[in-house]
């Protein structure tokens, strides 16, 4: 029994603040937001059977009151960690289910809560089924 990791790289030219949010079943991660300058990435350490989003919040900052919040995808936490928060519509989101039906890894991108920013999810090491790179790399706005 394995744990997964994604590394979150961020290819864009400004700083990003991921999300993260585990399903209501799933354990919590180490972190649920942080900071990501324009060419740097993290790797955080997934628990074997874990489902839940991903998703790159924009044009962040702290008002006078020191209050953190988000242009685009917000989780409304008011700290750079989401603690629980999901992503504020426009957000592009990264889906995941590990060690789903038949022990199978299962993950998309999605705009059902609109368009932020590309996103693409490339998987390493996968055994049994598709395991294709998925994602949205076209600047939709």
């Amino acid at each position: 029994v394995q744990s997964a990791s994604f590394k979150i790289v961020n290819r864009c030219r400004y700083t990003i603040w991921p999300g993260l949010l585990s399903g209501a079943t799933s354990p919590p991660l180490p972190t649920t937001g942080f900071t990501l300058k324009s060419g740097k990435s993290r790797t955080i350490q997934i628990p074997r059977s874990w489902s839940g989003r991903l998703w790159a919040r924009s044009l962040c900052g702290q008002d006078s009151d020191g209050k953190f919040s988000c242009v685009t995808a917000d989780c409304g936490s008011g700290k750079v960690a989401c603690a629980g928060g999901g992503a504020k519509p426009p957000a592009t989101l990264a889906e995941f289910t590990l060690n789903g039906a038949d022990g199978l890894d299962f993950y998309d991108v999605s705009l059902v809560d609109g368009y932020n920013l590309p996103m693409l999810i490339v998987a390493q090491g996968g055994t049994r089924g598709g395991c294709s790179a998925t994602g949205c790399l076209v600047d939709l706005n």
